[in-house]
């Protein structure tokens, strides 16, 4: 991406702390898992942060939380979300359970940056929107959420980017598991009603909240009546899926394929 004055001023705030620290780019970039190159490109102001580099700045360069505050400002600065989705952000931010069922993506929810850079053709700043949503199960106030998703046995043989983000993507997927119920809807189910396309619901101070995803945009719907009927739909689409277990051994099985 161009040089913003935003991620100037970000590059080199970051480099400034770095060296106070007594820190090279390669010794830094061991600390946050990226090489010295792409340390350099933040620094620059070249490269959008991403999530887990703002966080790993302020742990290893003892800057409190002052680049999580700067990032922050910086998603906002730029928001990328489309105006329907932004009351769902907002709600995934407070909810206390999140049910999401997709058709034919890894929910973002759970993307890799591999995969979700390949999705959204390597614009940095949307993938770091996309990303940052994950930091609602790191968060302490409220809790994290709980997170239960049904996923299309399809997803998992799509190719998205190439072989080596499907394995990673998977083998994230396989570890999401120990945290959050992951189940796999496999082919030759015997309800129609999950193709009508992907949804979420989550649960906001005892009230429940639907977002529904068109080709054309997505919406957020608070009617009860809507929202009973989705969740009917919900456990119609969860009886065919297979159990936790199997769904975990379907996983790593294609993941071996994307070898």
């Amino acid at each position: 991406m161009a040089k913003t004055p935003v991620t100037q001023h970000f590059g080199a705030l970051l480099k400034r702390a770095r060296e106070a620290a007594g820190l090279s780019r390669e010794d830094f970039g061991k600390l946050v898992n990226y090489a010295p190159s792409t340390i350099g490109a933040f620094e620059t102001g070249e490269r959008f942060p991403q999530p887990s580099l703002v966080k790993a700045a302020d742990e290893h360069l003892a800057t409190g939380d002052r680049f999580t505050m700067l990032y922050d400002m910086m998603l906002l600065a730029g928001d990328v979300y489309k105006e329907g989705f932004r009351p769902w952000r907002d709600a995934e931010r407070e909810a206390s359970c999140i049910w999401t069922y997709e058709l034919a993506l890894i929910p973002g929810l759970l993307q890799t940056e591999g995969y979700a850079r390949a999705l959204l053709d390597d614009e940095d700043t949307e993938v770091a929107s996309r990303l940052a949503r994950q930091e609602i199960f790191t968060r302490e106030e409220p809790p994290p959420p709980t997170l239960v998703a049904l996923i299309e046995e399809r997803v998992l043989r799509t190719l998205v980017g190439d072989e080596k983000v499907m394995r990673e993507q998977l083998e994230y997927l396989t570890q999401a598991t120990q945290r959050h119920v992951i189940q796999i809807v496999p082919h030759g189910t015997r309800t129609y009603l999950h193709l009508d396309g992907p949804f979420a619901i989550a649960t906001v101070d005892g009230r429940d909240l639907v977002f529904v995803e068109t080709p054309v945009r997505g919406f957020v719907v608070e009617d009860p009546q809507v929202t009973l009927e989705v969740k009917r739909r919900w456990d119609m689409i969860r009886a065919q899926a297979m159990s936790v277990q199997q769904s975990i051994e379907l996983i790593q099985e294609v993941m071996g394929q994307w070898t």
